[in-house]
């Protein structure tokens, strides 16, 4: 359900960090072309270990024609939030192996590189595969010092050999990177990105104040009883022998 209204939100406004929502389905992007920093206008970065790019665009996509081929599946690719805070992602991933990508035409001179977000995260240990096609996501926070923390937030690997497969989580705190990585070469796609908290839950009164406040009125309906019974008119005989007297 959470998807699909993003999902609605970003057919609406794009890739449009204000409308609380980022969409990255690739496909503006050319085939071959290495992924890096297109997507920086949005606040989201894609890089391997070494920041550099962590692979270039296939044409072969989840819902589209395209999507991110990453031929090193291990430490596999970081994608990073810079300049804005993630609490919820999805992506969709399958394992398979990367074609040979085509030959790019020569490139023209490029303007200086833009100074870099900071240090980029450790990698997490690499896991014991859980199965042949296993896919991780794992989160980080951004500490005081610039530096990335590795959550031990548990997030289920997918088994995606040959099919698509949603990886996603939820989370409380701002997260500031994930890095995928699987146990052979895979495809990236379909990338949806909240950047709105998720609501915060009206607290219940509490239980003992709510049972003291059912007792605090049952005390006063019982006393409001004994006055009551106290102020009874006297019996019909004792009324009579008062008029004889």
């Amino acid at each position: 359900m959470k998807r699909a209204i993003l999902t609605m939100l970003a057919l609406s406004f794009g890739t449009n960090v204000n409308a609380g929502s980022i969409s990255i389905d690739f496909e503006g992007l050319a085939n071959s072309e290495f992924v890096f920093s297109q997507y920086a206008s949005d606040g989201v970065l894609f890089r391997d270990s070494v920041g550099g790019s962590p692979g270039q665009i296939i044409p072969i996509g989840y819902n589209s024609n395209k999507s991110l081929g990453v031929s090193n599946a291990y430490p596999g690719v970081f994608i990073l939030f810079p300049d804005i805070a993630a609490y919820f992602v999805s992506i969709y991933v399958q394992e398979r192996p990367i074609p040979e990508p085509e030959p790019l035409p020569e490139p023209e001179p490029l303007p200086e590189p833009e100074p870099e977000p900071g240090p980029l995260p450790e990698p997490a240990p690499e896991p014991q595969p859980e199965g042949p096609g296993s896919v991780y996501l794992y989160l980080f926070e951004l500490l005081q010092d610039g530096s990335y923390n590795l959550l031990d937030t548990a997030v289920d690997p997918v088994q995606a050999i040959g099919t698509w497969h949603e990886l996603s989580f939820s989370s409380e705190v701002p997260i500031a990177a994930i890095q995928v990585l699987g146990t052979q070469p895979f495809y990236l796609d379909n990338v949806l990105i909240s950047t709105t908290p998720a609501p915060v839950p009206v607290s219940e009164p509490p239980t003992v104040l709510l049972l003291a406040s059912v007792l605090v009125g049952l005390v006063g309906i019982m006393r409001k009883i004994r006055t009551t019974g106290s102020e009874a008119p006297p019996s019909s005989g004792q009324f009579d022998r008062r008029l004889f007297r």
